[in-house]
């Protein structure tokens, strides 16, 4: 990968830098961390940090391959993503629910156009 910014390249391009990038750090950071002792709070934190680090990645891989997950033949394999102005509307109904960056789609498979926004949608 070349040296030049992220904000420079396309999406794609900056995406592949961002990953390489992010990569070697993790690296670098992963061994460091094996000679330090984390008490509750730090792995507590880190445990975070990781977890929406794999969210993100994850949202980034679903899109790449449209949105689609394995799902049997009883299932639909299409996520939903929601925009801010549609989980506030959700929020309200669904409470303490944790938002995520995409939902499994609950409806048949072969639906016609995206899933609706509802409750229904969210697992």
């Amino acid at each position: 990968m070349t040296a030049e910014s992220p904000n420079s390249a396309d999406p794609i391009t900056a995406l592949l830098i961002a990953c390489d990038r992010f990569h070697s750090h993790v690296t670098l950071l992963a061994d460091q961390l094996r000679d330090v002792e984390l008490g509750d709070e730090d792995a507590e934190r880190v445990h975070e940090a990781v977890h929406r680090t794999f969210t993100t990645v994850g949202l980034v891989g679903s899109l790449t391959v449209g949105l689609q997950r394995d799902a049997d033949e009883a299932e639909c394999p299409h996520y939903n993503v929601l925009s801010d102005a549609e989980w506030a509307r959700l929020s309200v109904d669904l409470g303490a629910h944790e938002r995520k960056l995409a939902y499994e789609c609950e409806l048949q498979p072969g639906h016609p156009g995206p899933a609706p926004v509802a409750g229904s949608v969210l697992r």
